[in-house]
């Protein structure tokens, strides 16, 4: 029985000249440009130049100035429904918060592994900067209580409408009728599951554990029909070993690897494929679990290979072969089923770390909450 609790929240006064996408999602000319775009963007407070050597506090002192000047208003704790229209495709969901008690409980299913060193990281990130940039995303199985009418909530006067990057935004505030249903209904539920955000969810229990309590997580909490399932890419551009690559290449080889040729037909054929310097790889069979197989099968015999990999988005899920033409070890493989994942999360079992990308995404520095 997870609960939904109402959440503050410092929203941006001119939110389309202030938010961003994920900032992993850029590249370092494309920083650039948000930068010279954005005066008061919310890039320049995660982003400080002449980059500090104390860079938390200085993020923390940025933020703090962005506040003090109104770049960011304070609304007081609510419940909100939150729509995005991409391109006639809408995304619904509520914003509001879950306690880390929930997630360690399990009554909010995790389904990826972390990095214990990058949550220690990310604990002292948020100890020092007091702010979480953008909600992780809860999926929800069941529709919400009926009674609860999402059409009726639009017809009010939005808190927060515009447009960013071919995207429509508009939040609205629950009434406390609405929220007493919403808080009933949760409590119907057997349990919800972390879509998104794993490591930032890891660190927030860390820090709640410092300070003895449990905290508030900004939650964005969307149906199953509402989230989009993509795989990563794991990729090394360069391997200095060419013992590792061999090696590579012979077990790739002893799970029937099948040598492809660079042709976008001939790799729908395959659920995983492996770049291993200039030839491509597929391999044969039904992978119930393409990222758990690459990493207890092709990767296991080579722990430090697999910790100097990098990830991807692949929202294509077409291979761009002059993209990665001067790559010398990639992973590609396709996402797993909605109905897999949660067959997972019920058993327990876990994904290996970036084995899932999940779309919607919301904008960083949207909605951004403090952690006290």
């Amino acid at each position: 029985m997870p609960a939904f609790k109402p959440v503050s929240l410092f929203l941006p006064k001119n939110p389309h000249e202030q938010v961003m996408r994920s900032l992993d999602d850029y590249d370092r000319e494309e920083i650039l440009a948000l930068k010279s775009h954005q005066k008061q963007g919310f890039i320049h407070i995660i982003q400080p130049e002449p980059k500090p050597q104390e860079k938390n506090i200085e993020i923390r002192k940025k933020w703090a100035h962005a506040v003090n000047e109104q770049q960011y208003l304070l609304k007081n704790e609510g419940v909100y429904l939150y729509k995005m229209n991409c391109e006639g495709r809408v995304y619904r969901g509520i914003i509001g918060a879950c306690l880390t008690s929930d997630f360690e409980m399990g009554a909010i299913t995790q389904h990826e592994k972390i990095y214990s060193q990058r949550v220690e990281l990310m604990a002292d990130y948020l100890k020092t900067v007091q702010i979480q940039a953008e909600p992780v995303m809860v999926i929800h199985e069941d529709p919400i209580d009926s009674k609860i009418d999402f059409t009726q909530i639009e017809k009010r006067t939005s808190v927060l409408n515009f447009n960013f990057e071919k995207t429509h935004h508009q939040l609205w505030e629950l009434n406390k009728e609405e929220r007493k249903l919403l808080e009933s209904w949760c409590r119907s539920q057997p349990h919800f599951h972390l879509a998104d955000g794993h490591h930032r969810v890891a660190s927030m229990i860390h820090l709640s554990h410092q300070k003895k309590h449990p905290a508030p997580i900004s939650c964005f909490l969307v149906h199953q029909s509402q989230f989009q399932l993509y795989s990563f890419v794991w990729y090394l551009k360069r391997c200095e070993s060419d013992l590792d690559i061999e090696h590579l290449l012979q077990v790739v080889l002893l799970h029937q690897g099948k040598r492809i040729d660079l042709d976008p037909k001939a790799t729908t054929d395959f659920e995983i494929i492996v770049k291993i310097r200039d030839t491509y790889y597929g391999l044969e069979g039904s992978f119930s679990n393409p990222p758990a197989f690459i990493n207890q099968n092709l990767l296991a015999a080579e722990p430090k290979l697999a910790e100097s990999l990098h990830y991807q988005p692949d929202t294509n899920q077409k291979i761009d072969f002059k993209k990665w033409e001067n790559f010398d070890i990639v992973f590609f493989m396709k996402p797993i089923t909605k109905k897999r994942l949660f067959d997972l999360v019920k058993k327990g079992e876990n994904l290996p770390a970036k084995s899932t990308y999940i779309l919607p995404k919301i904008l960083t520095g949207l909605y951004v909450s403090p952690i006290e």
